[in-house]
């Protein structure tokens, strides 16, 4: 079976090593309570101040939460992002941008200038037709929910083609009779199907290149 991969294919994925995605997720979920914890801070404080109750001690814990919560915060996002500074504006890079931004799409826009800059200047993110070391941990693959539906539809094209040839085999084996003809087509058929799959999902699918 030919296993030439399409390197022109738009399909677009990302490996990320288990691990580092459930840090990721982790320090979300700390961030994010961390953030809910000030907002019930701050509506307490609020709250006491309309009613002209004392409040300072609410402001002092708040006070001392954010001076317990800097270094873990620094921690976490030096964890996800190395050598990023946060404070730095010229260092963040816009949501927007780190989700559409395509050289080949976007030349000749105002702001590629701007864009091209702020996605050199990040932290390398191993995309699926890279070499991935072999101490990596177990890979997760992420890809948009419109990439993994065109997937799953061509993985089942794949299994009818496969299905089809198994009836053609059980038919010879209990002594039916197939035509060369129509034996030929349902061949043909499915090695143009495998064809098309691994010329399409080959570069992003690392198992499918071993």
């Amino acid at each position: 079976m030919n296993k030439n991969i399409n390197n022109n294919s738009t399909n677009e994925a990302i490996l990320v090593p288990k691990s580092e995605m459930i840090n990721i997720l982790l320090g979300t979920v700390q961030l994010a309570r961390m953030h809910l914890r000030l907002i019930d801070l701050h509506e307490e404080e609020s709250r006491l101040k309309k009613r002209h109750q004392a409040y300072l001690h609410v402001r002092d814990y708040a006070d001392q939460i954010c001076e317990e919560d800097k270094e873990q915060v620094a921690s976490i996002i030096d964890s996800i992002f190395p050598d990023v500074n946060l404070r730095d504006p010229r260092s963040v890079i816009p949501v927007e941008t780190a989700a559409y931004f395509n050289p080949a799409l976007c030349e000749g826009c105002p702001g590629f200038d701007g864009c091209k800059e702020y996605m050199d200047s990040a932290a390398h993110v191993k995309t699926a037709d890279e070499h991935v070391d072999d101490d990596d941990d177990e890979r997760l693959i992420l890809v948009s929910t419109d990439t993994m539906d065109d997937m799953l539809e061509d993985m089942c094209s794949l299994g009818m083609a496969v299905d089809d040839l198994l009836d053609i085999f059980y038919t010879l084996m209990d002594g039916g009779d197939i035509s060369s003809d129509d034996l030929m087509e349902r061949m043909y058929h499915a090695e143009d199907t495998s064809e098309e799959v691994y010329a399409k999902w080959g570069d992003i699918v690392p198992s499918l290149n071993e």
